[in-house]
């Protein structure tokens, strides 16, 4: 029409108003309006918007557009990617023509396509820039924002398609997918940059494996200011960034959506060390800050990673859950594992102290202990680890445990909860079989020093009745513990069970003293104590068997006082079985006397154990005491033949009752005692010293003689002995100890003071001494042990010497003593001319 000639958009659009709808046709001319609209959409009978007039097919257009829009698709891109312009401004079409001629809306749909296309052709979305990138990531979001109509796209479902368009710039230059893996925007919650602490330069490896947002296209978003509706074009573009999937460049989002899942792949263990140390790393710094999501996810994330992480230790990359991993001595571990494997065919995981060497230990105060915390809460132990595990009943304890098992109150089936280490079984055994006493003894001392915090709560297991009832048992990891015989002993070079063995306590050590097989070292733990068993009271059979151990312990020390409680707490737990005490006493060394006399009764001093035949209970001569005086000490291995180490009124005066009328000890020495007695006498002291203790002993053989209690035997053996020359005991007036040996020359005894006198000076003549005797005993000289002496053989004065007056012409008379027979006791005397 001639009114259309300059515009014709205005004419197609009012053609188009007089275009029948489908539902407008009735009848007759129903199917009239269809004809028209199918001839229609294969007609060019629309206008494209644009300098001069083009004629398209209806497919060919895009209707409800701005001038935004014109912007942000120019003609040729729309022409170039989609094969498509903008409607011309004039043509107006109802929604309903629209749809039925096959007119596209502009909107989302649109905006998918052109970038869709874009990524799709080489350096298409690289040509467009980060500012029109920018321009349509707000165009999108504010679509999207305001609900206007998404022409069929928008849902959840093309979301996803959208995450498979490599459309997002990242900071290496290239573009990617978020199909391709986490896309990070270099932002945190706040809008705050992820800088200082988590910069790069700190976590370098880590940055460079995070795929992030370049920051030039939120430059470029900034620059365009606020968009059409009065928003941040900047917040527009990185909200719709993290609609699409990209995820906030937090340390916490960081752990669970990068770190987290490469440690879940098998793959990344070899050949990615240092990554691994940085993950962690990165991890060890994240838990020193507040971070909100760790209050309530923290425990989760240790979990996981305790089940799935590989550290890195001596014996390459192993799992916590795997085996057990333990702390080095650079990580503060105070055990010297070395002292304890060394040599034993046996695999100790190690953490390796690469961690320690990361950037981050010197921005962290106590870089050690914290990474000790983070490694702790993963499982790693300084020493063995014992685990709980579920085991059946009849697993736990094939036997009835103790008295309060009662099968009948076990469900069948019942499990019990017990505690095990494979580890610790395997070193324990290898020390007991290897029998390495001071690698034993620093296994108790690590063991005592770890029990209370670490295994105390180990030794017992649980199981539950059939009504409820909470029962518990001995675990699985303290029965090893009692069972090998593996902890050395203060008594022997041996391995002991904890149960052989006592605790060195009070009760113990003041009945044996330092001689009780103790551990070695002293059990400090109470807890410990207990679990092991260790004796801290004397039973009373443990008396008899210790006393069996000291027989054969050389040499042995103890203190009197000590082994007098010992000796009492025998007799006194023994009481009803008083044979068996007695025979056990009889049946070897039993009777402790030191080795230096005078020592007080509370000194660990050393000695012997005699037997009841070795030992007496006093002395009456008092001689014994005298040796005493004069003597401190002896030598150890003589202690059998000294007279005075034998006497024991003085060093147990309570235990008479014990020792004479129980056990059978002598009251008084025997003969054979006195003889030794009396040789060290002469050993130890001058005969003026001693002479009067001689006399007593002489006078004790006089009386046993005269009532039989000494037997001719004795007197025959004493007599023999005294014919030899090294058996000196007896005392003689010019100070010096002789026996009946010729050599000696005549020996005889003084009855006579005046006589005495005049032979004194004679050689070849010794006359006893015995001391300054008072009248009283004078005549039990002449009384009694003259007698004894005579059985000796050895004369009185008197009877080996003749008084007789000579005269010879005018001279004076003068007094001649002949000496007869002097070498032959028991002769009568001759004359001398």
């Amino acid at each position: 029409m001639p009114c259309f000639r300059d515009n014709p958009a205005k004419g197609v659009a009012v053609y188009m108003s007089f275009v029948p709808l489908v539902v407008e046709g009735h009848g007759f001319f129903s199917c009239l309006p269809q004809m028209i609209l199918s001839r229609l959409r294969m007609s060019n009978c629309l206008i494209v918007e644009g300098a001069g007039i083009e004629w398209v097919a209806p497919s060919k257009v895009l209707r409800n557009w701005t001038e935004e829009s014109r912007k942000l698709l120019p003609d040729s891109l729309l022409r170039y990617h989609l094969g498509v312009g903008f409607l011309h401004k004039d043509i107006v079409l109802p929604d309903l023509l629209a749809r039925s001629l096959g007119v596209e809306e502009y909107g989302l749909n649109v905006l998918f396509q052109v970038i869709t296309s874009l990524c799709s052709s080489e350096d298409g979305i690289k040509s467009m820039g980060l500012g029109w990138l920018s321009s349509w990531l707000n165009n999108v979001y504010t679509f999207l924002t305001n609900g206007q109509d998404l022409a069929g796209f928008g849902t959840e479902l093309d979301l996803m398609d959208l995450k498979k368009i490599p459309f997002i710039p990242l900071s290496d230059g290239k573009y990617g997918s978020l199909d391709e893996g986490p896309i990070w925007l270099h932002f945190d919650s706040t809008g705050a940059a992820i800088d200082g602490d988590y910069a790069p330069k700190t976590f370098l490896r880590l940055h460079a494996c995070l795929r992030t947002v370049s920051s030039a296209l939120l430059s470029a978003a900034a620059a365009l200011g606020t968009s059409c509706c009065g928003s941040s074009v900047v917040e527009n573009v990185s909200m719709m960034l993290y609609r699409v999937g990209v995820h906030q460049l937090s340390a916490h989002q960081i752990v669970k959506i990068h770190i987290l899942p490469y440690f879940y792949r098998d793959k990344n263990v070899q050949g990615h060390k240092e990554i691994m140390t940085e993950y962690l790393a990165f991890l060890v710094f994240h838990f020193q800050f507040n971070c909100y999501d760790c209050q309530s996810e923290k425990e989760q994330i240790i979990r996981e990673l305790r089940d799935n992480v590989f550290i890195l230790t001596n014996h390459g990359c192993r799992r916590p859950i795997e085996v057990p991993i333990h702390f080095s001595k650079e990580y503060g571990n105070p055990i010297d594992m070395s002292r304890l494997i060394q040599g034993l065919d046996l695999t100790w995981h190690e953490i390796d102290d690469m961690y320690l060497k990361h950037p981050i230990n010197r921005m962290l105060a106590g870089g050690v202990l914290k990474w000790r915390k983070f490694f702790h809460e993963m499982g790693i132990s300084d020493f063995v680890q014992v685990v709980q595990v579920e085991k059946s009943m009849s697993d736990v304890c094939p036997l009835p445990m103790n008295v309060t098992w009662d099968k009948d109150l076990i469900p069948i089936g019942s499990i019990a909860k017990d505690w095990v280490s494979e580890e610790f079984v395997n070193m324990l055994l290898q020390l007991s079989s290897t029998r390495d006493k001071e690698k034993c003894k620093y296994l108790l001392e690590v063991l005592d020093r770890l029990w209370d915090d670490y295994f105390s709560d180990k030794a017992t297991g649980f199981y539950f009745t059939s009504d409820g009832e909470r029962k518990i048992f001995d675990s699985s990891f303290r029965r090893i513990l009692c069972d090998v015989r593996w902890i050395a002993s203060t008594l022997d070079n041996e391995l002991h069970s904890s149960r052989e063995l006592f605790h060195d306590c009070e009760a113990v050590h003041s009945i044996f003293g330092d001689n009780a097989p103790y551990t070695v070292p002293k059990v400090r733990s109470e807890r410990l104590l207990t679990a092991l068993g260790l004796k801290t009271q004397v039973a009373a059979d443990d008396t008899l068997a210790i006393l069996k151990v000291w027989r054969a312990k050389a040499p042995f020390r103890a203190s009197v006082s000590q082994m007098s409680r010992f000796y009492t707490f025998v007799w006194n737990r023994m009481n009803t079985s008083e044979r068996k005490v007695v025979e056990e006493l009889h049946d070897g060394p039993s009777v402790f006397v030191p080795s230096e006399f005078g020592v007080s009764l509370e000194d660990v001093v050393p000695g012997v154990l005699l037997s009841l035949k070795e030992v007496f209970w006093c002395d009456s001569t008092g001689s014994a005491d005298q040796v005493k005086m004069v003597s401190t000490k002896f030598v150890q291995h003589t202690v059998q033949q000294h007279p005075v180490a034998r006497i024991l009124c003085n060093l147990y005066p309570g235990l008479h009752d014990i020792f004479v009328n129980r056990c059978g000890v002598d009251e008084f020495p025997h003969f054979h005692g006195y003889v030794q007695i009396l040789l060290h006498l002469s050993a130890v002291a001058l005969p003026s010293q001693v002479a009067k203790k001689v006399f007593r002993i002489f006078l004790k053989w006089a009386d046993e003689l005269k009532s039989g209690s000494l037997r001719c035997e004795d007197v025959d053996f004493l007599q023999k002995c005294l014919e030899e020359k090294q058996h000196l005991i007896l005392p003689t007036t010019e100070n010096k100890w002789v026996s009946l040996n010729q050599s000696f020359g005549l020996i005889c005894w003084c009855d006579d003071d005046k006589l005495r006198t005049e032979f004194e000076h004679f050689d070849n003549i010794n006359f006893l001494y015995f001391g300054e005797l008072n009248d009283e005993e004078k005549e039990i000289l002449r009384t009694k042990v003259s007698i004894f002496m005579r059985r000796l053989n050895i004369p009185s004065r008197s009877e080996v010497v003749t008084r007789e007056i000579i005269y010879d012409g005018p001279t004076d008379t003068c007094f001649i003593a002949s000496m007869v027979n002097w070498a032959r006791p028991g002769h009568h005397g001759q004359k001398e001319n």
